[in-house]
């Protein structure tokens, strides 16, 4: 179930028409050889913030919307200061947010930060160029006087990128969202499907939504503008619209292949680049590896021909008698087809003649009865910082695989601090990630009593430090999506979701929560948003529970069955229990809301109590789980 966000940013003016082919320049023109470059025909002021530039010919869409061809100041002093903007005055430049190309190919919008109102202007256009690629080499000046007339247009939405209803959508693709003047823009966006969260970027007046890793296969994406507000607050929204991901059988999980150096290696040149081979194609977008120590200068990356091959290459010599570690994390390396490599792979070498001496082992214990009662098999990790600050394929320093027997042996560690770390991928997803129920462990840490306090381990002189044993603990996970249908269709409110002992339980009053996940939703249909309680960040003793959502329309925290959507897992009337014991796992739960019943009255208001947070959990679970970002992390979207 997808994790939406919501994410607002200033933004200027730009064209895009609805399709995807309409947002490129048409540079191969037809027709008799043209050489004279376009030239300016008139300057028409259409209101206070922004001036039309119309041109003798077509011109392209890239050179006509670079803000950097145009410089906009004030000429002469203006006879009414009254008039006259604070932020300007004879010679001064007037800040232009956006330049925006109509469909006539000839008509520029120009629009300005300030007020043009009344002022003498000198309006300077150079580089522009027609579609047969001659340019404007030769500054164009015109002078007018400022449009008074206050600007009163709302902004419209010209184009979006993927064009809505699409189909056959790569698993890549960046989506383009272009308004016809500056906006403040709130935008949403969400799936059926494992959310993809999306950075967002803008330039001039394009927002671009590029994923964090690979959209999910034959899935539904939806974009909406929230709001969009201009630089005169006009307001508009629009949306929302979708399209269709490509559809795919492949299931199989690239594998490292090699790597250069291979793991151990020494006597690595200074001048050397670091390669990684993997079995099939890579999809470039996504990838990321580790390196530590990572050069000051950082490093260039190549890809072969057939995307198997990837070539770090450093900008300064490795150092000299240097050990380094390349970690590759799971989430940060996938095919054409989305899938991950399946955990975190470390390389070692040196460019000294010896590997370091220190090494650290110790057993791992199971926690009985859970899913990871048998250690064997999980990933023990040692950082030099306490908790992870950032993603683990960038801390870590050395990494074994825990024996059949339950021991472990990290070796070649340089003299240092270290904490070490485990992690099982008890729900066999090739991931490791607490939150959907994988089993963590650390030493000197008790995750079932909440102990965060990690223990070091001193590597002095090359030693082996013996006797470094800690526990797994295997977290709870109950994940799942609320759906709604009813009559609150504006302006945001949270959604409790709680779990609740069915013991004397009555829909009417379903009593406290034993534990609670909350999250702010935007009630602006349609959407599907991801919950997730667990014993990860709050205790929740094994046992039986109803789990159920309500809608918190007045915001006060308190559930109000007069007027507030509840729901429950499996119904209001029969809901379904669901077992929580010994560290399993419970996904895809689907909680429908529903509006009370207007003939129903009730005084019972039930408090769901705040959610138990842990905030050094929840830290070094982001961290682990670096992308996509944590469910806490988000702002989600509740839908029909």
């Amino acid at each position: 179930m997808a994790r939406p966000r919501i994410i607002i940013l200033p933004s200027f003016i730009l064209l895009l028409v609805l399709t995807v082919g309409a947002c490129s320049d048409n540079d191969n023109p037809t027709g008799t050889a043209d050489t004279l470059p376009p030239g300016v025909a008139a300057v028409t002021p259409v209101d206070e913030l922004h001036v039309d530039v119309t041109f003798s010919e077509e011109v392209t869409i890239s050179s006509a919307e670079d803000e950097g061809h145009y410089l906009l100041t004030e000429s002469t002093a203006f006879a009414s200061t009254a008039q006259r903007s604070p932020a300007t005055a004879p010679g001064d430049t007037l800040r232009i947010t956006a330049v925006v190309l109509a469909p006539d190919r000839k008509t520029a919008s120009i629009g300005t930060e300030s007020s043009m109102g009344g002022l003498s202007l000198s309006l300077s256009v150079v580089g522009v160029s027609d579609a047969h690629g001659n340019g404007m080499h030769a500054a164009s000046g015109e002078t007018f006087t400022g449009s008074s007339d206050p600007d009163i247009t709302p902004p419209v939405l010209l184009g979006v990128s993927p064009a809505p209803s699409s189909t056959n959508v790569s698993l890549t693709t960046s989506v383009t969202i272009r308004f016809s003047e500056a906006v403040y823009a709130s935008l949403d966006y969400y799936s059926d499907s494992e959310a993809a969260p999306f950075s967002v970027h803008n330039e001039g007046a394009t927002y671009t939504l590029t994923p964090y890793a690979p959209l999910a296969y034959n899935t539904v994406y939806t974009f909406q503008v929230v709001e969009a507000q201009d630089y005169a607050h006009n307001s508009m929204t629009s949306g929302p619209w979708r399209f269709t991901t490509i559809a795919s059988t492949d299931t199989k999980r690239p594998t490292i292949v090699s790597t250069t150096p291979g793991d151990l290696d020494t006597n690595v040149g200074l001048s050397s680049n670091i390669t990684i081979t993997f079995s099939e194609p890579v999809n470039q977008s996504f990838f990321e590896a580790g390196l530590r120590p990572y050069p000051l200068s950082g490093f260039s990356t190549t890809w072969s021909n057939d995307d198997r091959t990837v070539t770090l290459n450093p900008w300064e010599p490795l150092l000299a008698d240097q050990q380094y570690v390349l970690a590759i994390d799971p989430r940060r390396v996938f095919d054409v087809a989305g899938n991950h490599i399946e955990g975190l792979q470390v390389v070692r070498f040196t460019t000294g003649s010896a590997l370091e001496n220190g090494s650290i082992h110790g057993t791992l214990a199971g926690e009985p009865r859970s899913e990871a009662a048998d250690p064997a098999g999980a990933t023990v990790v040692v950082t030099t910082r306490s908790m992870f600050n950032e993603s683990i394929s960038t801390q870590t320093l050395g990494s074994a695989i825990v024996m059949a027997n339950g021991t472990y042996t990290i070796s070649y560690l340089p003299d240092g601090k270290y904490f070490p770390f485990a992690l099982l991928d008890t729900n066999g997803d090739g991931l490791l990630d607490p939150y959907s129920g994988d089993a963590i462990g650390g030493y000197g840490m008790d995750f079932a009593t909440r102990d965060l306090e990690p223990d070091s381990v001193l590597i002095a002189a090359g030693n082996d430090v013996a006797g470094v044993n800690f526990p797994l603990y295997d977290p709870s996970a109950i994940t799942g999506t609320v759906t709604y249908e009813g009559q609150h269709e504006a302006g945001y409110a949270y959604v409790f979701v709680g779990l609740f002992e069915p013991s004397g339980f009555t829909p009417a009053d379903p009593g406290e929560p034993v534990a609670t996940s909350t999250y702010r939703y935007s009630t602006i249909w349609p959407g599907r948003p991801r919950w997730n309680v667990n014993s990860f960040v709050q205790v929740i003793p094994n046992g039986l529970y109803y789990v159920g959502a309500y809608l918190d329309v007045d915001d006060n925290r308190i559930y109000d069955p007069g007027t507030e959507p509840l729901g429950f897992y499996g119904g209001i009337d029969s809901p379904t229990p669901v077992r929580v014991a010994n560290g399993n796992d419970v996904s895809g739960l689907v909680i429908p809301l529903a509006d009370p019943d207007p003939l129903v009255h009730s005084s019972i208001r039930v408090a769901w109590s705040a959610p138990a947070q842990n905030a050094s959990l929840e830290r070094l679970c982001d961290a682990l789980r670096r992308s996509p970002p944590s469910f806490r992390a988000q702002a989600l979207r509740i839908a029909r």
